[in-house]
C-alpha cells in the first residue's frame, strides 16, 4: 500500500515532482508493506513487542521506510527528518539497484549523510557476510564519514540500535557486526602518496560496495582506480550470483582542472550517463542495458544545482557569506569545475563563465528504450515539422568514445536536443536516427560525419525508409556527410568554435558540450583537441558539423532557406562586423526590408508539390497565392519565405509593393547596425522615424493591398503552411 499518510513532507513533495514530469513509477518509496504499522509512531516508547517485531521486519524488506519514518539527521544539538530530495532519491535509488555512481550535489544538500543513511541500513539490515570500504584523501574525512554512520544509529529507537559492544568493533577506523549467521565490516583506507603505492592499493580493494569521497581531490585518483577495477568486477560477480550489494559510489564537490586528479574526475565524470528520471521506470535488466549503451565507464552521473534539490536565492546567499574564497563558492556551491587549462585555446577569461549556460533539458524521450533525447525546449514550444538541422559524430562503439547527435535550429544556432550513446550495435543506433527523422522530426536534415562508422550508418538511415537520402547531407560531387581532413579541421576547433564561443554560448544548453569544450587543450604541435587521456569531444564536434554546413556547405540551399540561417540571432549579436559573418549580414537586410515594407504588405507565397515553398516569388494574381495578412502567426508564416527579401530580386515584387531598392540600401546603411533606432510611424503609411533626431527617415507610400477578394480563412493558411 501507499503511505500516503506520512508526516515526512518530503516524501509528498516528491511524488509531486516526478507525477508532473511524467514518471509513471512514482509511488515507490511511500510504500509500506505491512499496513498495521500505518498510523504507528517508531519512536513511541510504549510499543508493544509485537509492533516492535513488525517494525523490524518493515525495515529489513523496506528501506525506504526506514528512510522515511526511521532515520533522523544530527544536526545542530538537534536531529531532523531525512529529506527526500531528487539528488537523495537518486541516490538512494541506485545504491539499491546496485548501480555505481558519480555523485556533484551542492554544499548542504546532505549528499553524505544520505549516503551514511543507507550504508547504516545495508550494514544492519541489507546486507549479509559484505565487507564495505570507505576512501578517501584523508583519516580525517574518513573518520568522520564513519563517525557520521554511528550518529545516525545514536539516533534510532533504542529497539533499533542494534550495536552489540561484547561483539561488535567499533573504533575510529572500523565498524563490524558480528552474528551467528553472518557479519558485515566497514573499514576505511586514504590515500597512497606515490602513483606506485597507489596502484598497489588499488590492487587489494576486493570489497562489493566501495564508496569514495571527495573523488576530485584524491591524489593518485587514477593509478588506485585503474588497478582496482579487476578485483571489483570479480567480487562484484560474486555479490550478484548470491543477491547481495555492490556498487562503487564516488561523491565530490566539483574540482580543479590544473591538477591531475581533478582533470581525470571531470574526464571520467563526462563519461557517465546523466541520471534522469526517466530510469524511474525501467524494468533491470533495460536499466542495465541503457547504461551500458550511454556511458564508458558503466557509472550513472548524478549532478543537481541548488535550484534542483528546492534551495532558494537565501540559501545561496547564506552559502556565500559561508564561503571562504569566491573560488570556493563556486566549486562546492554551484558546481564550477575552477582553473581552466593555462594552454585552453579559449583562454582563462572566456571559459570562466562558460558553466552559466548549461540548463537540464525542459523535456526526456527514451527511444527504442535506451537512447535518451534530451529537448532543451518543452515540448509544446516545439514545432517538429521545422526545418532543424542534427550533427551526428559517429563513434567506434568500442566503449571507447560516444556516437552523439545534437539537434539545432538553424534560425538561432540553438541546440534543441541531443542524443550521445555508447551503443556497440551501429545499426540499432542509426535505426534509432532513422525513427527520429521519420516519427519526430519529419524534416529535419542529417549532416553525419564521413569516416567508417558514418558510411554504416549512412547506407542504413537510406535503406530505413523512403526519401531518407534526400534529407542527409552530400557535398557538391554527392559524396555523403562531412568529412574531417586536414583542412576542415581547422575550421571546426579553431574558427568556428571562436565564433561559437562568442556569439552563441548562451544557446549551446547541453552540459555535455560545454564540458567538452572546457576540457580542450593545445597540443604541442599547436593542435586544438581533447584530452587524449579519457577526455571527450564528441558532442562538440556534433554541434560543429552544423555550423560548418551553415557557414561553408556550397549547396546548403538545397536542403535549408540560406536567408533564415541566423536570421532570429540578428538583434542580439548587431555589434558583430558584417564581413566576419555574412550569413549575418544577409539576414539583416533580409529583417530591415521586412521592417521597412511591413508586415502586412507581402502578397503571398506558393507551395510546390512537396508542401515546400517555391524558389520564386509568384505574382500575387496567381492562382496558387496564398494570401498573408496581419495575425499573430504572419511573422511565422513571412519567416519560411525563400528569398523574397533578396535586393537583387526586388524587381519581382513589383506587384506586391512599391518600394525603390536603392533607397532601402541607403537607408539600411545607415541604420542596420541599430535597429532599434527606427521606428515605423503608423499614422501615416510608408513613413519612418528616427527615435534619436525625430526627423522622417523614408516617406515612400506603398501600393495598398488588394482587396478585390477576400481573404483566406487564417486557420486554411496555416493548415497550408504546416503552422497548425
Amino acid at each position: 500500500m501507499i503511505q500516503y499518510n506520512t508526516t515526512n513532507k518530503s516524501f509528498l513533495k516528491m511524488y509531486h515532482i516526478l507525477k508532473g514530469f511524467g514518471i509513471q513509477n512514482c509511488t515507490f518509496f511511500l510504500e509500506l508493506f505491512d499496513e498495521d504499522l500505518l498510523n504507528v509512531d517508531p519512536f513511541d516508547e510504549e510499543l508493544d513487542r509485537v509492533t516492535i517485531v513488525k517494525i523490524h521486519a518493515e525495515i529489513v524488506k523496506n528501506p525506504w521506510y526506514y528512510l522515511r519514518e526511521i532515520v533522523r539527521i544530527p544536526t545542530a544539538g538537534t536531529s531532523r527528518r531525512f529529506e527526500l530530495t531528487r539528488g537523495s532519491l537518486a541516490i538512494c535509488w541506485a545504491i539499491l539497484n546496485n548501480l555505481s555512481n558519480f555523485v556533484i550535489l551542492p554544499r548542504q544538500s546532505y549528499k553524505t549523510y544520505t549516503v551514511c543513511a543507507m550504508y547504516m541500513w545495508l550494514f544492519y539490515w541489507g546486507a549479509k557476510n559484505t565487507e564495505f570500504m570507505l576512501f578517501s584523501y584523508s583519516d580525517a574525512i574518513l573518520q568522520g564519514n564513519l563517525g557520521r554512520i554511528k550518529e545516525i544509529r545514536e539516533t534510532l529507537p533504542k529497539f533499533l540500535n542494534l550495536y552489540n559492544p561484547r561483539t561488535d568493533k567499533d573504533n575510529l577506523r572500523e565498524m563490524k557486526v558480528v552474528r551467528d549467521t553472518h557479519y558485515n565490516h566497514i573499514r576505511i583506507k586514504s590515500s597512497s602518496t606515490s602513483k606506485e603505492a597507489a596502484s598497489k592499493a588499488g590492487r587489494g580493494f576486493s570489497t562489493p560496495c566501495m564508496w569514495i569521497d571527495e573523488l576530485c581531490f584524491v591524489a593518485n585518483v587514477k593509478e588506485m582506480y585503474e588497478s582496482s577495477v579487476y578485483a571489483y568486477k570479480t567480487v562484484s560477480q560474486i555479490a550478484r550470483e548470491s543477491g547481495s550489494p555492490y556498487h562503487r559510489i564516488m561523491t565530490s564537490s566539483a574540482g580543479r582542472l590544473d591538477t591531475d586528479e581533478g582533470k581525470w574526475s571531470f574526464d571520467f565524470m563526462n563519461s557517465c550517463v546523466p541520471y534522469d528520471e526517466h530510469m524511474l521506470d525501467m524494468d533491470q535488466s533495460t536499466l542495465n542495458e541503457c547504461i551500458t549503451r550511454n556511458s564508458l565507464n558503466g557509472y550513472i552521473s548524478i549532478i543537481f544545482g541548488y535550484q534542483d534539490l528546492s534551495r532558494d536565492d537565501e540559501y545561496l546567499e547564506e552559502m556565500r557569506k559561508d564561503s571562504t574564497s569566491e573560488d570556493a563558492f563556486k566549486r562546492e556551491v554551484l558546481n564550477v569545475w575552477m582553473a581552466t587549462s593555462e594552454n585552453h585555446p579559449l583562454g582563462q577569461d572566456i571559459i570562466s563563465s562558460i558553466h552559466n549556460h548549461i540548463h537540464r533539458p525542459c523535456e526526456t524521450i527514451v527511444i527504442d528504450e535506451v537512447y535518451f533525447l534530451k529537448l532543451y525546449r518543452p515540448i509544446l514550444d516545439i514545432n517538429f515539422s521545422k526545418r532543424f538541422l542534427a550533427g551526428v559524430d559517429c563513434g567506434g562503439n568500442l566503449l571507447q568514445d560516444f556516437s552523439t547527435c545534437v539537434i539545432v535550429d538553424p534560425e538561432n544556432f540553438e541546440v534543441v536536443g541531443v542524443m550521445r550513446t555508447n551503443s556497440y550495435s551501429t545499426t540499432r543506433f542509426a535505426r534509432c536516427l532513422g525513427r527520429l527523422m521519420r516519427d519526430y522530426f519529419p524534416n529535419m536534415v542529417m549532416i553525419p560525419e564521413r569516416n567508417s562508422m558514418g558510411i554504416a550508418i549512412i547506407d542504413t538511415l537510406i535503406d530505413f525508409a523512403y526519401g531518407m537520402k534526400s534529407r542527409i547531407y552530400h557535398d557538391m560531387n554527392d559524396k555523403p556527410g562531412f568529412a574531417t581532413t586536414k583542412d576542415t579541421r581547422p575550421l571546426l576547433l579553431n574558427n568556428l568554435l571562436r565564433v561559437v564561443v562568442s556569439n552563441d554560448v548562451a544557446r549551446l544548453n547541453d552540459v555535455n558540450i560545454i564540458n567538452e569544450i572546457i576540457g580542450l587543450k593545445v597540443s604541442r604541435s599547436g593542435r586544438i583537441d581533447h584530452d587524449q587521456n579519457g577526455g571527450h569531444d564528441d558532442t562538440l564536434r556534433a554541434y560543429l558539423f552544423v555550423r560548418w554546413f551553415c557557414q561553408y556547405a556550397k549547396n546548403r540551399d538545397q536542403y535549408v532557406d540560406a536567408v533564415l540561417v541566423g536570421s532570429k540571432s540578428v538583434s542580439e549579436y548587431v555589434d558583430v562586423a558584417d564581413k566576419e559573418d555574412p550569413m549575418t549580414s544577409d539576414a539583416r537586410k533580409r529583417a530591415g526590408l521586412r521592417f521597412l515594407m511591413g508586415d502586412n504588405t507581402f502578397g503571398g507565397m506558393r507551395l510546390d508539390s512537396s508542401g515546400r515553398f517555391s524558389q520564386d516569388v509568384m505574382n500575387p494574381r496567381s492562382r496558387d497565392i496564398l494570401p498573408v495578412h496581419e495575425d499573430d502567426e504572419a511573422d511565422s508564416a513571412i519567416n519560411r519565405m525563400q528569398d523574397i527579401v533578396r535586393v537583387s530580386r526586388m524587381s519581382k515584387l513589383s506587384d506586391v509593393v512599391t518600394i525603390d531598392s536603392d533607397i532601402a540600401d541607403e537607408t539600411m546603411k545607415d541604420y542596420m547596425r541599430e535597429p532599434d533606432v527606427v521606428k515605423r510611424d503608423t499614422s501615416s503609411e510608408g513613413q519612418f522615424v528616427d527615435l534619436r533626431t525625430n526627423e522622417l527617415v523614408l516617406k515612400k507610400k506603398a501600393r495598398p493591398p488588394d482587396t478585390s477578394k477576400k481573404p483566406c480563412d487564417p486557420s486554411e493558411w496555416k493548415r497550408r503552411l504546416g503552422i497548425l
